[in-house]
């Protein structure tokens, strides 16, 4: 059996200027889950799933319509052809713990979606007990597999596009603040800065003078002390 004998032809997509409500709407309106984002040649350029939407909402805290798919969808595509086995996307499935694969032709354009869920059915469907059987037990396998806990580089896709688009859009509001308030750019005024370098300039100058006046102070300690003690002397030999 081929790919081409399970696939979902009339798949929804969504590009990456779109938002996650649009990502959840075609989820619940479809009853899928998940979404290929395509470019304008219809080529598949990521994929974002509903446990993506669900961690790209909790780790940011915005609402959906304010967190760009372009940011929130898996960038690393895994795809398969409509003339694959079933066999061999039980392999990839697998290998790359995904449960869908983007069905592409050979100049790279969507042409549909292969499941997890398709798999099941088609070993379902099998009219041989022996084949059915081995064909679930197959399916069974690959579940087994791509349900292994993720790594931690899943998750930190979410915490570092989070943290990424945490900055940008504080930087962009203050700066938008500024800009409505007439500021400059800088909170530290030219005034300001030539004032604290003229105070910094003056303390130096004083502790120099402070610390000249000591050693002057010191040589003519020294240089009486050195005359009296002359004189004792002198005085002493008569």
């Amino acid at each position: 059996m081929k790919v081409a004998d399970l696939m979902t032809r009339d798949a929804k997509t969504c590009v990456p200027s779109d938002t996650l409500d649009r990502t959840a709407h075609i989820m619940l309106a479809h009853d899928c889950g998940c979404v290929p984002v395509i470019d304008g040649e219809q080529r598949p350029v990521g994929i974002i799933t509903d446990r993506d939407v669900a961690m790209a909402a909790f780790v940011s805290g915005r609402p959906l319509h304010d967190i760009d798919i372009e940011r929130t969808m898996t960038g690393r595509l895994v795809t398969c052809r409509s003339t694959d086995s079933v066999e061999s996307v039980r392999k990839v499935m697998g290998k790359e713990q995904v449960r869908r694969l983007p069905v592409v032709n050979a100049d790279g354009r969507l042409e549909g979606i292969v499941s997890l869920s398709d798999l099941t059915q088609a070993a379902g469907s099998e009219r041989s007990p022996a084949t059915r059987r081995k064909e679930s037990l197959a399916v069974f396998e690959t579940l087994g597999v791509v349900s292994r806990p993720r790594d931690e580089k899943y998750f930190e896709r979410f915490t570092t596009k989070s943290k990424t688009a945490t900055r940008r859009k504080t930087a962009k509001t203050a700066k938008a603040a500024k800009a409505a308030s007439g500021k400059p750019a800088s909170t530290r005024t030219p005034a300001k800065r030539s004032h604290k370098v003229v105070a910094k300039t003056a303390t130096k100058a004083k502790r120099k003078a402070s610390t000249k006046s000591a050693s002057k102070a010191t040589g003519k300690s020294a240089a009486k002390r050195k005359s009296a003690s002359a004189s004792r002397k002198r005085s002493a030999k008569r």
